[in-house]
């Protein structure tokens, strides 16, 4: 792969895991709201929603683009980064604990997706 591929790759990925982050702390601002009724759905559309929305949408672009110059068995390895950037973005903006196991993994995944791209 190109670096210009692997570089197209990582963004796909960390936008893709900044949505996750932008969906959690949607869930939070929305922890009070009972959804019993049409009306109160219309809360969820909150901006930081429709900015989580606007990542994966990107996203989702940047994803097609990286597939017409990239194997898919070559790419689709990257997507597991998202379950290393999450956990230590979750951290940062949502207050999340990180456990040893989660870094244990992550390390496994890193690993895993290295291996993955030696050509």
């Amino acid at each position: 792969m190109t670096v210009f591929q692997i570089l197209l790759l990582l963004a796909t990925v960390f936008l893709i895991s900044v949505g996750q982050i932008l969906f959690k702390m949607t869930a939070n601002e929305l922890s009070g709201v009972d959804f019993s009724s049409a009306s109160s759905l219309v809360k969820v559309f909150t901006p930081i929603l429709l900015l989580a929305l606007s990542c994966y949408a990107l996203s989702t672009a940047m994803w097609i683009g990286v597939l017409r110059i990239t194997p898919l068995n070559k790419a689709y390895p990257f997507v597991a980064l998202a379950f290393v950037i999450v956990p230590f973005l979750s951290r940062v903006f949502v207050g999340e604990h990180i456990r040893w196991t989660t870094i244990a993994g992550a390390v496994i995944i890193l690993i895993g997706v290295l291996v993955s791209s030696i050509n």
